[in-house]
């Protein structure tokens, strides 16, 4: 994580809480009629995470590819075309140095691991891939090469993490039992030299790389939204992203991702400009934040939006050097989650994203 940045206030504040006020009306009754979105069962599963030598670079998501990766188009009679990525390509642009790379680890199901060592991703740069379950959505899983491929474990099809292994020692697979271990012979609970917790939160990317998420528990009052009070729940997004170390500035375009759908392009100026995007943190939203999105911004919006449209975001993607890919972006309506949404994605139960009081 970069330094904190102050944020310098907005010179129209009164324009500000007038947003602060439009939430505090809408937010808890804002929801529209409609159809239950079809992908909410799709949003059941925990994503996929990408560690590099125990530092967590990404998850496994179709609108997180790095956009330096060049899909390989899967074709077949009947079926839309369907993106697949280089494995190599994928883990070199998360931040691994290909040529160090000693070996990669597939996490599947029941705690199978396959491991593949490095000669053998670089030898398979053009038929190693990750695929998506529904194409260009869903699950990731992984393409193997038709002509075999040198892999301890055997192959497994859903991918659930990776570990990428290129300064730190990898551990060792115990292929008969099934587990990994280091030279004690104990066996590894979790992903070596990675942080225990498992990470939450609103992911931030710059130019596709990694650059932070978001952390409800730990997230500072510096970034309260300049003129909303204490009380309003209202944070600046340019004062968080200016938490990362970056600057808001050098931002182009912005692109907002809610699972497998995306919202919205904006312009990189919405960050500096007026009115400042706000965000809400509502508990048991698992970390992810909720964005005011400007309701021009939306896709077919219905004429009964309000002017900031609160939307659940799970993905921030910044670009400063590089093209946004060209998107199709979802309908407004289906981006508005029913009211048992943070129910289903939490399994029922907890009552705080992150173990929280």
């Amino acid at each position: 994580m970069g330094h904190s940045v102050g944020c310098e206030p907005s010179p129209k504040a009164p324009h500000i809480r007038s947003i602060a006020a439009l939430v505090a009306e809408k937010w808890p009754i804002f929801q529209l009629k409609q159809k239950r979105n079809q992908s909410d069962d799709r949003r059941r599963y925990k994503d996929a995470p990408v560690y590099i030598d125990g530092r967590r670079s990404g998850v496994i998501r179709a609108l997180e590819v790095p956009p330096s990766v060049r899909p390989r188009m899967r074709i077949r009679p009947g079926s839309p075309p369907a993106p697949r990525y280089s494995i190599a390509e994928y883990i070199a642009a998360e931040g691994a140095d290909l040529p160090k790379v000693r070996e990669v680890h597939l996490y599947g199901g029941r705690g199978r691991v396959t491991v593949v060592s490095g000669d053998e991703v670089r030898k398979h740069r053009e038929d190693l891939f990750f695929l998506f379950t529904a194409g260009a959505r869903g699950k990731p899983r992984i393409g193997w090469p038709t002509t075999g491929i040198e892999a301890r474990g055997g192959s497994l099809d859903m991918v659930q993490a990776v570990a990428v292994y290129q300064e730190k020692e990898p551990p060792i697979l115990n292929e008969k039992k099934g587990f990994l271990h280091f030279a004690d012979g104990e066996p590894i609970d979790g992903i070596p030299y990675a942080p225990p917790e498992e990470v939450k939160g609103t992911r931030f990317y710059l130019d596709g790389v990694l650059s932070g998420w978001m952390k409800r528990k730990t997230l500072p009052n510096s970034v309260i939204l300049p003129g909303a009070g204490l009380d309003s729940g209202l944070f600046s997004l340019r004062a968080f992203i200016e938490s990362l170390g970056l600057d808001p500035a050098q931002v182009k375009a912005i692109e907002l991702v809610q699972d497998d759908d995306a919202v919205a392009r904006l312009d990189g100026k919405a960050l500096t400009g007026d009115p400042p995007l706000a965000f809400q943190l509502p508990r048991r939203n698992q970390g992810n934040l909720v964005l005011l999105v400007p309701r021009k911004a939306l896709r077919s919006p219905a004429p009964e939006m309000p002017e900031a449209v609160p939307i659940r975001v799970s993905a921030v993607q910044l670009f400063s050097k590089l093209a946004p890919p060209t998107r199709t972006y979802a309908k407004a309506a289906d981006l508005i989650e029913p009211p048992d949404a943070r129910d289903r994605r939490q399994g029922g139960g907890s009552t705080d994203d992150q173990g929280g009081p």
